[in-house]
């Protein structure tokens, strides 16, 4: 990771993301950059790793690990965000960028993964690996 602490952590996810790099460098991204980078980032950088995530877990030409890794990033952001930031992450997961419905079935698998107070992502997996 960047020497730039939390910012250049992050910012090394998001470059991870957009260049769809192998599912283990995504991983190791992800965990490098949250949740420690979340509690410093901008919601704007957040709601871009949720954005880039969802684009790439729901590209129907992304191969099957990378789907779920990006399945993995979106997990590890909703653990380590709190509150309202919380719920602006997961309206922004469902919705997507441009407010249209991002999906009903994955609304409902998070809706049902919300649970001991962090996410169960065994069916957004699954969701993920049926195509997005």
């Amino acid at each position: 990771m960047d020497d730039d602490g939390p910012a250049g952590d992050l910012t090394q996810l998001l470059t991870t993301l957009r260049n769809s790099r192998g599912p283990a460098r995504i991983r190791s991204a992800a965990r490098g950059a949250l949740p420690r980078a979340a509690a410093q980032a901008s919601l704007a950088e957040k709601l871009e790793v949720v954005d880039l995530a969802t684009a790439m877990m729901s590209a129907p030409d992304a191969p099957l690990d990378c789907r779920h890794a990006a399945v993995d990033v979106l997990c590890l952001l909703l653990d380590s965000v709190g509150g309202r930031e919380a719920s602006r992450v997961a309206e922004r997961l469902v919705e997507g960028p441009d407010g249209d419905a991002f999906d009903d079935e994955l609304e409902a698998l998070l809706d049902a993964a919300e649970v001991g107070g962090g996410p169960s992502c065994d069916g957004v997996h699954a969701h993920a690996a049926a195509g997005g």
